[in-house]
Order: C-alpha cells, then structure tokens, then sequence
C-alpha cells in the first residue's frame, strides 16, 4: 500500500520512491508520468490548499537545483496534513528524533528524543528538518528548519538545528 511506500521514503529519504510516487500523481491526474505531469499535479494540489506560488519543483526528491519553497509554505502544508483523514500515516512516515530512519542520530537525549518526528534532507551546503514536536504541554507543533549557504561545517550547522530542536520540544 502507499503508506507502506510514503513510510520507507520518509524514513531513510529514498529519493528513487519520491521520484516514483511523483511521477505516479502525474499518471493518475493527467495519464503520462513524468516530471512535468507530477510537478504539475502536486502544484495544482498544495496551490488549491493555499500554498503560495513560491513553492518551485523540478523534481519528486527536493535535489534539483530549481526545487525551492520556504519555511512558511512547509508549515503551511504541515499544518493542512494534520486536518486530513490519513494524517496519522503520514505522521507515522516520519523518522522519530533519537529513534528511527535518519533521525536516529539526531537528538539522541534530551526533551526533543522521541518527540520531534520530522523529514530531513541535506545536500552540500543545505540542511533542512521539516515535520512536528510535541512540546512538554503535549502540544503538537509543525516547525521548519532550512539552513542555506552555512560558513560553519555540517556538524556544527546539525548541531544548531539540535538545539533549536531541544528548544521547541520544552
């Protein structure tokens, strides 16, 4: 089933899964699947539900230079996921801080272990950590990190998000 496949891209980001199911949307919605006919079906989708036009796909896994979007617009889309009926599959998708997938490094200890479950995504000079918290009220928050052009390593820029993390979890 899709949340099967949604669950084991998310959680090790399996970009060659991103690229399928795009180009799948494309399939079901205009009957070709590629590139254009996915990006334009998951555009026309998140335009529809108030995404604004600063949202740009080039391709389903986020590696293409002229995929671009802001931390806004992925709070926004957060937000809209925790209103529709599969919410707890896709929320059961992402890696679990301390715990799971490519999180399983990250927040090892500390009030964000076993409570951030977020997306993460990192190409040369970009790290980025996309998904939900429960704070220590038991409040679930969506939250975007996007980190672009850092001077520092990765490991320190990693270690920045972590903090920020910690921070959001108390």
């Amino acid at each position: 089933p899709l949340k099967t496949l949604v669950k084991l891209c998310n959680m090790r980001s399996v970009n060659l899964y991103a690229e399928a199911m795009l180009k799948e949307c494309g399939v079901k919605l205009y009957g070709v699947g590629n590139d254009s006919t996915g990006t334009k079906a998951v555009m026309d989708f998140w335009n529809k539900n108030g995404i604004s036009n600063t949202l740009k796909m080039a391709d389903g896994c986020g590696m293409s230079m002229y995929d671009s979007t802001t931390a806004n617009n992925l709070i926004k889309a957060l937000n809209i996921m925790k209103s529709i009926n599969t919410f707890n599959s896709f929320y059961q998708s992402f890696p679990v801080a301390g715990i799971s997938g490519t999180m399983t490094n990250t927040c090892k200890t500390g009030p964000a272990c076993g409570k951030v479950c977020c997306k993460t995504g990192s190409v040369n000079g970009v790290l980025n950590y996309a998904g939900y918290v429960t704070n220590s009220e038991g409040k679930l928050l969506s939250f975007a990190l996007m980190m672009n052009g850092y001077s520092c390593s990765f490991w320190e820029a990693k270690k920045q998000a972590e903090l920020l993390m910690q921070t959001l979890a108390r």
